[in-house]
C-alpha cells in the first residue's frame, strides 16, 4: 500500500537511520517507522471489512459482468486483428489526431 506521504516519511526514517551511529538507533528508528505503517494498515483493514462485507455482492456481480465485457473486448480485438482491420483503424487515427498526440508514443 503507498500514500503519498509514505514516501518522504520512509526517506526520513531511511536518512536517520543511515545517519546513526550504532547498528541499534538504525534498527530502532525502521521499527518505530514499520509499526507506525502497520497500525495505520491495520486500522484501514478492519474499517474496510465491514464495507466489503455489506458490499460483496453487488462486488461479485460487477465482477461478473466486467469479465464478460473484457471477453467480448477481446474477441472483438482478435477479430479486427486478424481482418486487418486495426491497421487501417490506426492509419485514420494517425490521419486525424494532433501531431502532438502521435508524439507521445516517441517521448517514451
Amino acid at each position: 500500500m503507498w500514500a503519498p506521504c509514505v514516501g518522504p516519511t520512509l526517506g526520513a526514517a531511511i536518512a536517520l537511520a543511515a545517519a546513526g551511529q550504532s547498528l541499534g538507533a538504525a534498527l530502532l528508528v525502521m521499527a518505530a517507522f514499520g509499526l507506525g505503517i502497520a497500525s495505520v494498515l491495520l486500522v484501514i483493514a478492519f474499517a474496510a471489512r465491514g464495507a466489503l462485507d455489506r458490499w460483496r455482492g453487488r462486488l461479485m456481480g460487477a465482477g461478473s459482468r466486467g469479465k464478460q465485457l473484457l471477453g467480448v473486448l477481446l474477441l472483438l480485438v482478435g477479430g479486427l486483428i486478424l481482418s486487418g482491420a486495426d491497421r487501417r483503424i490506426e492509419a485514420f487515427a494517425l490521419d486525424h489526431l494532433p501531431d502532438w498526440m502521435t508524439r507521445l508514443s516517441t517521448a517514451f
